[in-house]
């Protein structure tokens, strides 16, 4: 029982990691070709603006997501049984930590390409 307790927490951590890895792919993916394009079409005012609404939709969408998906983690983290907290990392005794840290490259890259294009917008 309690090794299926552990199991199921170690796939959902895993499916959580592996949607933000491929949130902050497909936003930096997005986000490089939208950059380049509003480069490109620096005459025209108007396509300027259609590029410049998709990057900041876009970037705060995903900055949703991922938060959504951080904070999820979290939760999730906050009632796995006190036993197995520290399982996959014996060598240290603040998971939370590594988990604070890891989690604040995604939601600091979302966040400053929001910025971004609000900037871009002024």
């Amino acid at each position: 029982m309690a090794e299926n307790i552990y199991n199921r927490y170690k796939e959902f951590f895993k499916k959580e990691n592996d949607l933000i890895k491929d949130r902050i792919s497909w936003l930096l993916t997005t986000q490089a070709i939208l950059f380049a394009t509003f480069e490109y079409v620096d005459d025209d005012i108007k396509l300027q603006a259609v590029i410049l609404s998709i990057g900041l939709v876009s970037s705060f969408s995903f900055f949703l997501c991922i938060s959504a998906a951080i904070i999820l983690y979290f939760i999730a983290y906050s009632n796995v049984p006190q036993a197995y907290r520290n399982i996959d990392y014996p060598e240290t005794n603040n998971k939370k930590t590594i988990l604070i840290l890891g989690h604040i490259g995604p939601f600091l890259t979302t966040l400053a390409l929001v910025i971004g294009w609000v900037y871009l917008i002024k």
